[in-house]
């Protein structure tokens, strides 16, 4: 089993660390109002390959979400 070593890929993976902010507005029909919603994301350098992501905000209820995402290039 051979070793994966980084690439240009993985260094454009770098440029996501850090903390943002985000707001996002879905369009669910053209008779209904877009839904806008805002929140939180903290990238993580994870290894060499790897972006780990945790993400939080609302969801359309007003409770509070939260994603864990894991970005890599192959």
């Amino acid at each position: 089993m051979q070793i994966p070593t980084a690439q240009a890929e993985h260094q454009w993976l770098l440029k996501l660390v850090g903390a943002w902010t985000y707001e996002n507005e879905c369009h669910m029909g053209p008779d209904q109002p877009p839904i806008k919603s805002e929140g939180q994301q903290t990238v993580t350098q994870l290894g060499d390959l790897w972006g780990l992501f945790d993400i939080r905000g609302k969801l359309l209820d007003g409770s509070d979400m939260r994603s864990i995402m894991q970005l890599g290039f192959d």
